[in-house]
Order: C-alpha cells, then sequence, then structure tokens
C-alpha cells in the first residue's frame, strides 16, 4: 500500500494543480461573495471635492488664531451650504459661511469650526476657538485618487467593498466564474434523503452535507446522487462530473472488497496524486487529477468525511473560486477537557468553541461512536495535534476555523469505507 502522504504535502499537490475558473463581468448588485479577477482602479478622486467633516463655519484659519472663549473674534456670515449644494461665492479674511456636513467647501475656506464652538447672532458668528488649515475637513483625494488600485485581484467582495466601489466610479467589475462542483455518494447501502429506506440501507446524508460546504466556500454544487458499489457504475457517474469544474465523492476509498474507487480511477486513466494522507480522521482520503481538473475521494463516515473535506477539500475550492492566499481563521481557546493518551499521528481534535467569562473554551466533541459520527453536527472548530501530544484540560490551543459557521457533515450515519 503507498505511504501516507503528509497533509502539507497533500496540500501543496493539490493547490499546485488548481487554476481559477474563467471570469465574467458582472454589476455590483451581483458581485457580493464573488472574487475580483482584475484589479479595480477609482474613476475619480474620493471624496470628488473637499467637505465638512461637521456642521459650523468654513473659514480662513488665519482669522482667528486669536479666537479665545473670553476675546472671541467676530465675522460676517455669508450663504449656507447644505451637503449637495455647490458654493456660489468664495470666503475672504474676517468672513465664514454657514456648513454643513458633507457641504462642498468654499473657495478661500481651509477650516470648519464646528457650531458649538461659536455664537452666532444678528448676521455675525463669534468665534470662540481658534482654528487650523485642515481643521473639520474631508480634503479632495483623501481616501484615493483616481487611478489609484481600489481592491486587487483575489479580493473577495463583501458589503463594505461593494460601498467602496461604488464610490469609486465602479458599476461594473470582472469577477471570477463560479465553479461548479459534483457531489457524488457511493455505496449500495445508501438511499438519497427522501427515499424510502429498503432494508439494510441508511440515507446519504454526506451528499446534501457536502453540498452545502461546496455552498459555503462560494462554488455551485451539482447533487449528482448515489452510484452503487460497482464500477461500472461508478465509472459512469465519475465521467458525468468531466464537464464540471471538480468532483467530491464519499466512500469506496479503504482497503474493503467493494472499495472501488482508486480501480476506477486508474481506469478512467486519471493520475493518482496520493491514496491515504497521515492524519486521524480522514485518512484514507484519494485524490486523482486530469491535468487541473480533480477529484476528491473521501471516506464515507461522516465524521471523517467532515475533517477531510475541511482540511483538504476546503482550501481546494477557495482558490478554485479565485480566492488568494486563503487560510482558515486561527483563534486561541482553553480546552475543557483532554485526551486520556497521546495521538499515534497528525490528528485533529472537533471542538465546540464558545465564549464563558471572557474567554474563549473550547469543549472537545469526545471519540466515542456517538463523536465520531455526530461530532460534525455539534463542532464548530478543529484542533491540530501533532503525534504525541496529550492535551490537558485548561491548556490553552490553537483553534482553526474553516467556515464561518461550520456546516453541518452529518445528520445521521453513513458507511464508513
Amino acid at each position: 500500500m503507498q505511504r501516507p502522504i503528509e497533509v502539507e504535502e497533500a496540500l501543496k499537490a493539490i493547490l499546485e494543480r488548481i487554476e481559477p475558473c474563467g471570469e465574467e463581468q458582472v454589476d455590483l448588485w451581483s458581485a457580493r461573495g464573488r472574487v475580483l479577477s482584475r484589479e479595480v482602479r477609482a474613476r475619480v478622486d474620493l471624496p470628488p471635492f473637499t467637505s465638512a467633516l461637521r456642521d459650523g463655519y468654513a473659514l480662513q484659519a488665519a482669522s482667528v488664531t486669536s479666537a479665545r472663549p473670553e476675546r472671541p473674534v467676530c465675522l460676517r456670515i455669508g450663504e449656507e451650504i447644505p451637503a449637495g449644494r455647490w458654493p456660489r461665492s468664495s470666503v475672504g479674511p474676517q468672513e465664514a459661511a454657514r456648513i454643513m456636513t458633507g457641504g462642498p467647501l468654499p473657495a478661500g475656506a481651509d477650516a470648519v469650526v464646528p457650531f458649538e464652538c461659536a455664537r452666532e447672532g444678528a448676521g455675525q458668528v463669534e468665534v470662540l476657538v481658534p482654528a487650523a488649515p485642515g481643521d473639520h475637513l474631508l480634503r479632495q483625494g483623501e481616501i484615493f485618487r483616481c487611478g489609484q488600485v481600489v481592491a486587487r485581484r483575489g479580493t473577495v467582495v463583501d458589503p463594505g467593498l461593494v460601498g467602496l466601489l461604488a464610490s469609486s466610479g465602479a458599476v461594473e467589475v470582472w469577477v471570477y466564474a463560479r465553479p461548479r462542483v459534483g457531489v457524488l455518494a457511493t455505496g449500495t447501502e445508501l438511499a438519497q434523503p427522501g427515499q424510502a429506506l429498503r432494508p439494510g440501507q441508511i440515507w446519504a446524508s454526506n451528499l446534501p452535507a457536502l453540498c452545502a460546504l461546496v455552498e459555503e466556500c462560494g462554488c455551485e454544487p451539482v447533487p449528482l446522487g448515489v452510484a452503487a458499489d460497482e464500477a461500472a457504475a461508478l465509472r459512469e457517474a465519475i465521467e458525468r462530473a468531466t464537464g464540471l469544474d471538480g468532483l467530491i465523492t464519499t466512500g469506496g476509498v479503504s482497503a474493503g472488497r467493494y472499495d472501488l474507487m482508486e480501480g476506477v480511477v486508474r481506469g478512467l486513466g486519471l493520475e493518482i496524486l496520493f491514496h491515504r494522507v497521515a492524519m486521524k480522521p480522514g485518512a484514507p482520503t484519494l485524490v486523482a487529477a486530469r491535468g487541473s481538473w480533480l477529484l476528491f475521494a473521501l471516506s464515507g463516515s461522516p465524521g471523517a468525511a467532515y475533517v477531510s473535506a475541511l482540511v483538504l477539500v476546503v482550501p481546494a475550492l477557495r482558490k478554485l473560486r479565485g480566492e488568494a492566499e486563503w487560510r482558515p481563521v486561527r483563534l486561541r481557546a482553553v480546552l475543557t477537557a483532554g485526551l486520556e493518551r497521546p495521538v499515534d499521528a497528525v490528528s485533529y481534535l472537533q471542538v465546540r468553541v464558545a465564549a464563558e467569562g471572557g474567554r474563549l473554551k473550547a469543549q472537545p466533541v469526545k471519540g466515542t461512536r456517538r463523536g465520531r459520527e455526530l461530532g460534525p453536527a455539534e463542532a464548530n472548530g478543529l484542533v491540530r495535534l501533532e503525534p504525541g501530544r496529550t492535551p490537558k484540560a485548561g491548556e490553552e490551543v490553537e483553534v482553526l476555523l474553516y467556515a464561518l459557521p461550520f456546516p453541518s457533515l452529518a445528520r445521521g450515519g453513513e458507511g464508513g469505507k
């Protein structure tokens, strides 16, 4: 049997093969959650003119250098400038214009004194404090200049960026096409959710769960149903998926009599990058390629499929959709319970992270049969343990978050092949 590959080697072999899909142009209303395939440059200065940051009086700072509460400086008030109205006149020495937040600064003025720092009456204003040039102003181009890069290729468009892109003058942006990824459950003992169970069957819970994970990663899941443990059925299902941007399967990757995935994959002429990873759970994972097209064959056990999908598949899907330098979120939390004996391989402990008493606590999902099968439904983080580690209760550990929130990859059992 092939020597298990280390997790880091496995990820390197996967990510080296992946190229983002094509690109398309979308309007800003449709851009949220997509990944920019080209940088975006500002079409205008932002702001396009110097404006007031406070309601107050636009004036020349040199006119009020001596202003004090006990010795105010009196200025003549000219026009009022609300936001959206361009000034009709300039401001000279010993003059001021009433201005509202967002109003364009009139020519001649170089500062704003807030209303609360002045007293107004009879067409004049007494300024009680000195001002310096630039006080309470947002200068033209202060946020970015016309032609400046606003967002780089590989950036995920979130609501805040949508607003910034709109401010920069963008109407449409180039984004990577959304990858279409097939999901196939294998096993004669499986029925699709919603179908009646025959004696000896269980529902293929990994199928909708992994589709949910694909969608969580910003890709389009294509459910391909269930294939029986027969070479012809597996071959036909895989061939149907070659027109997609990738394929995830569960089951058929261990060493049993009906674990046929490796032989079928070889028969189809795919290159096997590795079969077995030095990790627990999820060791029997197989990844094969045809050029940049990848097939991820995961264990049929929900717990093992859950962990291997997060550790190996999620980074691949993120790169496939164009995300640059994606990494899981890392945080520190205190274990509420330890392990009884050291782990003998790189292991991923499923934990439930919650805030308690002002600190983050990580409750392990125990390694019972219930924990192995229902851990995906109860955990929201993973703790990576190196061989020989025996973490103790009260120890601070690093928790990896691969999805926010974690999708649940188990709502029932599946075969553990």
